[in-house]
């Protein structure tokens, strides 16, 4: 009997980010290239083959040598094995500031077939069902942000739901409805049953 997949969700990987790495402790180019090997072995270590993995934006700080290199890292993700071959990961991104793809770049559209290379969906926002509520899924809180907020015209509008996000590096996991799902918050994908547990709180 085939087991029924997982959901999981993370963002802000930064992969390859010269400028984001050294805040977790890898500042040189071969202490980077350490920061993203240590990432995608977590992820092929947490999710299973088979198992959707929601990516909530900024696999990279952006360019195109940025993003070519994300995505092959995120690839190799995707077949890493021979069961992963047979059944592989479903990754779906929802492109965060950095990333080329998302709508705030006027030529985003030119950078979603490759994304889509890796990625079985990219979308903007999503709305899941969890915990018998309905959860939206978006890069950006609703209007915190690091300092003065930014690209509120990219942001959801708070209508009471529960949101889940990435963007702020440094927030807590959980702020009102709000619940941060970014690898500087977990240092690895949450799944959705962790997610329940934590809106059973809220």
């Amino acid at each position: 009997m085939t087991a029924t997949p997982k959901v999981w969700y993370t963002s802000d990987l930064h992969l390859g980010d010269p400028r984001n790495a050294p805040y977790r402790g890898y500042s040189t180019p071969e202490e980077i290239d350490e920061h993203d090997a240590k990432i995608i072995e977590t992820i092929i270590e947490t999710v299973a083959p088979g198992d959707h993995l929601w990516n909530l934006g900024d696999i990279s700080r952006g360019g195109k040598a940025g993003t070519d290199h994300a995505l092959g890292l995120l690839f190799d993700v995707t077949y890493f094995s021979k069961a992963h071959k047979k059944n592989p990961i479903v990754q779906h991104l929802i492109p965060g500031n950095h990333d080329r793809c998302h709508p705030k770049n006027p030529d985003s559209w030119k950078h979603q077939a490759h994304a889509l290379t890796v990625f079985k969906s990219v979308q903007p926002f999503a709305r899941h069902k969890i915990a018998d509520r309905d959860v939206m899924l978006s890069h950006f809180p609703y209007k915190r942000d690091r300092g003065v907020s930014r690209l509120m015209q990219y942001r959801l509008r708070d209508e009471g739901h529960v949101l889940l996000h990435g963007h702020l590096h440094d927030a807590p996991k959980v702020l009102g409805r709000e619940v941060h799902v970014g690898w500087d918050a977990w240092q690895r994908p949450v799944s959705q049953e962790e997610i329940a547990e934590l809106i059973y709180q809220i």
